[in-house]
């Protein structure tokens, strides 16, 4: 899978764009985020935004090893 990206905005500044609530993750700015890297992404819970670190890839269903994620 490919999909590399950027992350440079500080979190505070993707909290009040995004609207999220609560407590906010430590983010460090990033110029190549690809594949298998944790990111900070967006989620919705309970019908509350919140700010979350997960890991960024796809991983097909018919994959036997996940890291084919890696791209």
């Amino acid at each position: 899978m490919c999909g590399w990206y950027t992350l440079t905005t500080p979190v505070g500044v993707l909290a009040e764009e995004f609207g999220v609530t609560g407590p906010l993750p430590e983010v460090s700015p990033s110029y190549n985020i690809a594949p298998t890297q944790e990111v900070a992404a967006v989620l919705v819970d309970s019908g509350e935004r919140c700010l979350e670190i997960l890991r960024w890839g796809l991983i097909p269903s018919g994959a036997d090893d996940p890291e084919i994620a890696r791209g």
